[in-house]
């Protein structure tokens, strides 16, 4: 055997190990980047209903309806109806429009639904009904609405919270069908607020 021939050898299961290492810790980063992603919209999900609760405590009532069975989020934002006890801004998002709030290029818009489950197109597509057609038992609840995340978090947002990815029932819904997004859903998230009917 020639002299220094074991350490090409030795190069090469070093070299093999390190390799084998780099796909195994990759995939842990790639698993904690979605992890912290999944925890950050939660956490979104959470400040939005507590600058709602806030803002209800403080004014003894809900924003007003924004149309297309939304609240008027502005309300939020800046005291637009003059209420005396507002205290706010209640959340740090900039105001897109009167149905919607932007944070950092994701709207986000309070909606009111039916408890029950909505119509499924397909397995991307639902159809959100709205308190205007509820049957005799449904009830009508508020849901935060966060529009263009990722898919695949919106997935393992809606597993988290209800233990199964049906799109159409439970307190998540999902609706990630869009052409100008095509991997990406809106999550629609039932929040603990009576609808104000």
């Amino acid at each position: 055997m020639k002299k220094g021939a074991m350490f090409g050898l030795d190069a090469r299961i070093a070299l093999a190990i390190f390799g084998a290492l780099s796909i195994i810790s990759g995939a842990a980063l790639y698993s904690a980047i979605q992890e912290a992603k999944v925890t950050a919209e939660l956490t979104k999900f959470r400040e939005l209903e507590k600058a709602l609760e806030a803002y209800y405590l403080d004014t003894g009532q809900l924003p007003t309806n924004g149309g297309l069975s939304t609240l008027d989020t502005s309300e939020l934002l800046e005291n637009t109806k003059n209420l005396a006890n507002w205290n706010g801004p209640y959340i740090a998002y900039d105001k897109s429009n009167a149905r919607f709030m932007d944070d950092a290029g994701i709207n986000t818009v309070v909606a009111f639904g039916s408890s029950a489950d909505w119509g499924a197109e397909n397995t991307d597509t639902i159809s959100r009904v709205t308190c205007a057609s509820l049957g005799v038992s449904d009830t009508c609840a508020l849901y935060i609405a966060r529009q263009w995340i990722d898919r695949s978090i919106s997935f393992i947002i809606k597993e988290r919270i209800d233990n199964n990815t049906t799109i159409n029932q439970g307190n998540v819904r999902l609706w990630c069908k869009t052409t100008s997004y095509p991997n990406s859903c809106t999550i629609y998230k039932k929040i603990d607020i009576p609808a104000p009917l």
